[in-house]
Formats: C-alpha cells, sequence, structure tokens
C-alpha cells in the first residue's frame, strides 16, 4: 500500500487525544462457546482473525506523522505486523455476570491504544456465565466510526458452509522515508490551497441557504457552546464506565407508528433517562440539554476505514414532564436540524477539516482539556447520543454464535457521558459510557434507560398513532 493521508475529519479525531480522552471505540460480542460449532480456544479465535485479515486492511496499517507537522499524519503498512501483539486474554471473577464483565471492559477503555503498531486491540474476556465470552473489539476512531466498523463485522463473519474463507499473504509495502514524508507533505499543498476558494464560495452559498431556512422556520439553530452546565460535563479524567442494556426493537416499531423514526425514540428514551439522572443529582434546570448526534455522510455503503459524519446538534428536552410532549420537539428539533444540514452543505465540516493545521490543534486540545475553561463555560454538548443500524439477522463469527453486540464511541473533552445504541437481531442495544469523576456507576444510566422506554411505554397506545395522542 502506497501511503494514505488522513482526511481532515479523521486528522480532527486524531488531534483530540489527550491523556484524559481516549479517542478510541469499543465494539463487544458476545459470543456462545457452548453451542459453538467448533471448541472454543484463544488460540484458534487468533488464527482465525488472522486467516481473515486481509478482509480488513487497515488493520495493518500503522499511522506515522508527517514530519515538523507539515500535513496529517499518514497510514502506512506495518512491517512488523504481529497479531499476538494485539489479541489479549482476561478472566472475569466469579460469577462472571455482567456487573463483573462490565468492570473489565471499563477498565479496557480506561487505557490508551499503544502508537507503535495498527491502532486496535481484541481483548477476549473470559470465565463469563453461561459459556460465553466477550470480545471486545478496542479502535481508535481515527480508523473507523460507526457505519465502517460495522462493515468491518460484515467482513469477518462465517462464510456459508461449506466455503472456506480465502486466504492471502501479507506483503508490506516498504515504510517511506522521512524525506518521502515531507515531500509528499509539500506536494499535497497546491492542490489544496487551489480548492480553497470555491469552498469559501460553497461556504457563503450554504449558510445563507440555511440561513434563510431558520429565518422561515422563526426559530434559531441549537448551536455548540449553547448547553447549561450540569454535574455531567466538566474536567474528566482517564478512567471510563461501562454498561449495557436492551430495548426490544418490536416494541418501539409497535410504538412510533408512522410519523416517528427509531432514531426520534432513541433519542426519547436517553431524554427521558438524562431527565431521571438530572432528578436524581438535584441538577435539572429550566433548559434543554444539547445533544451531539453523528449523523452518517458517505455516499460508500461498502467503506471498511475512515469516517464520514456530520456533526448534528439538537436539544433533548429534559425539563418537560411529560415524555408525549418531549418527543414531537425531539422529532422537529432532528428533522430541522437535517435539513439546515443538508442546506449548508453535509461534507462542509469534513472540507474545512482538511485545513486544521496539525500542531496548533493538537496544542489547542491538549490545553483545553487541562484548563479550567472546561469546568467554567457551557459544555460544547452535554452528551453523545448515536444510533447505528447494525445486522438484523444473527450471526456466527469462527464458529461462535455472536447472542449479543454492543459499541459506544469515546467521551469528549468536557462531557462525561455517551450513548450509543446498536440494533442487532430484535434488539435496539444500549450502551453507555462514562466518566466515574462525574458519574461512578454506569449501570444508574442504563437503569434509567430501561425507566424511560417503560414510561413511553405505559404512555402511547400501539393502536394509536403516537403525534395525534401526543398532540391531543
Amino acid at each position: 500500500m502506497s501511503l494514505r493521508r488522513l482526511r481532515g475529519v479523521d486528522a480532527y479525531v486524531w488531534y483530540n487525544q489527550t491523556p484524559t480522552n481516549h479517542m478510541h471505540t469499543l465494539k463487544v460480542a458476545m459470543l456462545d462457546t457452548a453451542n459453538a460449532s467448533v471448541p472454543y480456544s484463544a488460540e484458534r479465535f487468533t488464527s482465525d482473525l488472522n486467516d481473515r485479515l486481509h478482509r480488513i486492511p487497515s488493520f495493518r496499517w500503522l499511522l506515522l506523522e508527517t514530519p515538523l507537522g507539515l500535513h496529517h499524519p499518514v497510514w502506512v503498512d506495518d512491517p512488523n505486523f504481529d497479531i499476538a501483539r494485539h489479541v489479549c486474554r482476561t478472566t472475569a471473577q466469579a460469577p462472571g455476570g455482567p456487573r463483573q464483565r462490565d468492570e473489565i471492559i471499563g477498565a479496557i477503555a480506561s487505557t490508551p491504544l499503544p502508537a507503535d503498531r495498527p491502532l486496535w486491540q481484541v481483548h477476549l474476556v473470559e470465565g463469563l456465565a453461561d459459556g460465553r465470552i466477550a470480545a471486545v473489539v478496542k479502535v481508535h476512531h481515527a480508523m473507523a466510526d460507526g457505519n465502517a466498523a460495522a462493515n468491518q463485522l460484515l467482513s469477518i463473519i462465517d462464510a456459508p458452509e461449506g466455503v472456506a474463507p480465502p486466504t492471502k499473504a501479507w506483503n508490506p509495502a516498504p515504510v517511506p522515508s522521512r524525506s518521502t514524508l515531507i515531500w509528499k507533505a509539500l506536494r499535497a499543498h497546491p492542490s489544496q490551497a487551489r480548492r480553497l476558494a470555491e469552498l469559501v464560495r460553497q461556504t457563503r452559498r450554504g449558510r445563507r441557504a440555511a440561513k434563510e431556512y431558520w429565518e422561515r422556520r422563526g426559530s434559531s439553530p441549537t448551536r455548540p457552546f449553547s448547553g447549561p452546565r450540569t454535574f455531567l460535563n466538566g474536567a474528566i479524567d482517564h478512567r471510563r464506565g461501562f454498561a449495557t442494556t436492551a430495548v426490544p426493537l418490536e416494541a418501539v416499531n409497535a410504538l412510533r407508528g408512522n410519523d416517528y423514526s427509531v432514531n426520534d425514540f432513541v433519542l426519547a428514551i436517553a431524554t427521558g433517562a438524562l431527565r431521571r439522572i438530572l432528578l436524581d443529582h438535584n441538577d435539572l434546570s429550566g433548559e434543554a440539554l444539547v445533544a451531539y448526534v453523528p449523523t452518517a455522510t458517505s455516499r460508500l455503503p461498502d467503506r471498511l476505514y475512515g469516517n464520514s459524519v456530520g456533526p448534528l446538534f439538537t436539544e433533548l428536552p429534559v425539563h418537560i414532564d411529560d415524555c408525549r410532549r418531549r418527543l414531537p420537539l425531539i422529532h422537529d428539533g432532528m428533522q430541522s436540524a437535517r435539513q439546515a444540514n443538508d442546506l449548508l452543505g453535509p461534507h462542509l465540516f469534513d472540507d474545512w477539516l482538511e485545513y486544521v493545521p496539525p500542531k496548533l490543534f493538537t496544542w489547542i486540545a491538549g490545553a483545553y482539556s487541562r484548563s479550567k475553561l472546561v469546568a467554567r463555560r457551557r459544555p460544547r454538548m452535554n452528551v453523545l447520543v448515536s444510533n447505528v443500524r447494525g445486522p438484523s439477522q444473527p450471526l456466527t463469527i469462527f464458529g461462535l454464535p455472536m447472542s449479543d453486540f454492543y459499541s459506544v464511541g469515546p467521551l469528549d473533552i468536557g462531557m462525561a457521558l455517551n450513548i450509543t445504541v446498536w440494533s442487532y437481531g430484535g434488539n435496539l442495544n444500549f450502551t453507555v459510557l462514562t466518566c466515574p469523576a462525574q458519574l461512578p456507576d454506569a449501570h444508574a444510566v442504563t437503569a434509567a434507560i430501561q425507566d424511560a422506554f417503560k414510561e413511553l411505554q405505559s404512555s402511547f397506545e400501539c393502536s394509536t398513532g403516537p403525534r395525534a395522542e401526543a398532540e391531543s
């Protein structure tokens, strides 16, 4: 592979890495060893993964900084790749239930990925109840977003019975020299500079169209740094808490009718849970929270690496006590944010990030995370809520049935809570990542998620359209 330079959005993620802000994601596959078609062993798992690794080329890429910060870092082939450096084993304490599993996963999330090798690991958590293991895949967000990660998962699942997975020999390209990295960085700048004038024109047109849209609506967009200060925001440390829970997708579909999307209900459940948490901490103000909701912008359905997400900010009306009133507000807020983002240009954020100065941004991210401003000013966002559509059919990996799948992205500077939802089989699997400095028990959030879902169930009749009932 010739070197691949990080796109601006991928580099932006990399620059946000600080000692307390780990920018990796977690994918947790719960694998059933009791009903496996082959005996489980960590050695077999590692060997099978290595045989299929050619399907995920980025898992053999090493990240190199461009000398002197002349351009974004580049991916190159790792000439010393050894899968043994990426697969780890851990045994859960008895009885091996969800609490013991989650404690281990929280510890895995609390340490950064080593930068001297491809930016991923698999931790095999053994000793769990019911003959299961947890394969915890830790991948740096600069390498893959949620949709790319979904494609990575699908690329290593078992082939149809009787079809052996193909293997390919690993022949890494030579690592480019320092002078080559400098030369290629300098060569990239003239063409990038020529695109700047058109990008400025596109930005002006997009901002004008979005402004006119908001004026016609008679409202204002939800902006970053406009949310209230809560105990969920402030300086975070390196520690992470982890917890999961599930909501039946069929039950959500029965509630939502024709007026609302699954994503609307995900946000409504998150809103109800956040209201409960804030009330429990006596920290509920009269303002809505600001949520960052990543939205896919890629036109490549089979993308296996990189990020292609747009930043949508929307309000979560935690200050309203009636969930039937909250849901239409959430729906309308997301519809408006998406419409305005389309007018502005869904790729505009990505395009501008191509011009982020590497050294300057790394310094700013580090300085801001260490400063007292994080605790004093309004947060950039109160919470991140992400929803990714996963496989609808049960999968098998290396002969092991996958009973559940969970995923969660990183926290952000000044933000102690991430709620990520992946659908798998017949469930919406909610995964919570917290910083214990603000939220000591991540399971308090998953309990609040279940309460919020039950509240929605009791408030909406399945036979009645939710919008009609909400407005009655």
